[in-house]
């Protein structure tokens, strides 16, 4: 019985860890968000000020790389649902255990 106890607070400690994990990469990602948001905004009024089309590439390729980044983003959070999920059901069953 202790071996189970054991291994259940080793996976509790997995799940933890996995959940903190994802959430700090998406910080991470949301930080590159906002920076390119401003890259963005700051291009944007650039080309519209000297009418260089060639910076709407460039603002092309940012937005592709902002939407890319959004797509990480939700999938990141489906996946920390998924382990937040395991973590509570890990810690209801050492709950029911005690």
């Amino acid at each position: 019985m202790s071996k189970e106890i054991a291994s259940t607070y080793l996976q509790l400690n997995d799940a933890e860890k996995a959940v903190s994990s994802i959430e700090r990469l998406m910080d991470s990602v949301d930080i590159k968000i906002e920076k390119l948001l401003t890259e963005v905004e700051a291009m944007s009024e650039e080309a519209a000020a000297s009418g260089d089309t060639s910076k709407l590439e460039s603002l092309a390729s940012k937005d592709k790389e902002i939407g890319d980044l959004i797509k990480l983003t939700e999938e990141l959070r489906a996946k920390s649902e998924i382990e937040e999920s395991k973590f509570q059901d890990i810690q209801k069953k050492i709950d029911d255990v005690n």
